[in-house]
C-alpha cells in the first residue's frame, strides 16, 4: 500500500471521528440545555374556605359639645370624654385599646342681619361672623370579650356620648393566622386531586411541584350599624346585638413540572 492511500485513509477515518464527536457533544450541551426533551409545566389551582365567628368587636363613637367660647366647648368635652374613658376601664377595656380617631374644633357662623345700624346687634348683611364653636372628636375602642359587648355598649347611654357609629366584628390576628392554614391545607388538597386527574388523564407518570403562591381573601369586618344596635335610654341596659358569622377564603396557585 502506497504512501498516499494510506494517508486518505487516515484523513477519511479522521473525519469521522470528528463528526462523531461533534454529534455526541451537541447532544449533550441540548439535553443539558434541555432542548431535547422539555418537561411539560402546569399551573393547578384550589381553594379553601373557613366559616368562622368574630372574636373582637370595635365600636366607634362621638361626642359633640357646643359653646360660644372655643376653650369652655373644650373643656366641658374632655369631662364628657374623661367620663367615657374611666366607664370603658372600669369595664374591662384596656388604656391600649382605646383611641381618638378624630378631634376637630370649627366656629359657628351667622349671617349678617337686617338691622338697622344704630342696633347693638347690627352687622352688614352678607357678611358672618361668629357665634360660638362646636367641639367634635371621634373615639373607638376594641372589647376581646364578646360576652361583654351588649353590656358595655348599653351603659354608654348615660355617659355623654353624641352618637354611635355602629359595631365592628372581626377576628384577632392570631385566630386568623390559624384559620389561613386551614383553608390552605383545603386548598393545596384539592389542587392535588385536580394534579393526579390531569395525570391520569394525559398519561403522566411523574410529577414535581416548582413554585406554590397563595392568595388569602381576607375576610371584610362584619358591621351592625346604629338601626341594629337597640340600646336602651335607661342606663347599663344590655344592647341588643347579633354578632353573625364570616367566611375566609384561600386561593393557592401550585406549578408542576411533569414527566
Amino acid at each position: 500500500m502506497n504512501t498516499e492511500k494510506i494517508k486518505g485513509i487516515l484523513l477519511a477515518a479522521l473525519a469521522t471521528s470528528l463528526v462523531v464527536a461533534t454529534v455526541l457533544g451537541s447532544a449533550v450541551v441540548l439535553k443539558q440545555l434541555g432542548v431535547l426533551k422539555q418537561p411539560t409545566v402546569i399551573t393547578i389551582s384550589g381553594s379553601g374556605k373557613e366559616s368562622y365567628t368574630p372574636d373582637k368587636a370595635e365600636i366607634t363613637l362621638s361626642v359633640i359639645t357646643k359653646d360660644k367660647d372655643s376653650g369652655v366647648a373644650q373643656s366641658k368635652n374632655d369631662e364628657k370624654m374623661a367620663k367615657i374613658v374611666n366607664y370603658l376601664k372600669d369595664s374591662g377595656v384596656k388604656e391600649e385599646d382605646i383611641q381618638t380617631t378624630s378631634y376637630n374644633l370649627y366656629p359657628e357662623y351667622e349671617q349678617g342681619k337686617g338691622l338697622e345700624p344704630s342696633s347693638p346687634e347690627y352687622y352688614y348683611p352678607n357678611t358672618f361672623k361668629i357665634i360660638g364653636y362646636t367641639l367634635d372628636q371621634g373615639l373607638s375602642f376594641k372589647i376581646k370579650d364578646l360576652s361583654k359587648v351588649g353590656t358595655i355598649i348599653g351603659g354608654l347611654s348615660d355617659k355623654g356620648i353624641s352618637q354611635i357609629g355602629g359595631v365592628y366584628f372581626s377576628l384577632s390576628d392570631e385566630k386568623m393566622e390559624e384559620l389561613k392554614t386551614k383553608a390552605k391545607e383545603k386548598a393545596v388538597a384539592k389542587a392535588q386531586i385536580e394534579l393526579e386527574k390531569t395525570k391520569n388523564l394525559y398519561g403522566f407518570k411523574k410529577s414535581k411541584l416548582i413554585s406554590i403562591n397563595d392568595y388569602p381573601v381576607y375576610p371584610m369586618p362584619i358591621y351592625r350599624g346604629v338601626d341594629d344596635l337597640k340600646v336602651s335610654s335607661t342606663p347599663a341596659n344590655e344592647a341588643s346585638i347579633q354578632v353573625g358569622e364570616g367566611e375566609l377564603e384561600v386561593q393557592v396557585s401550585l406549578v408542576y413540572e411533569l414527566r
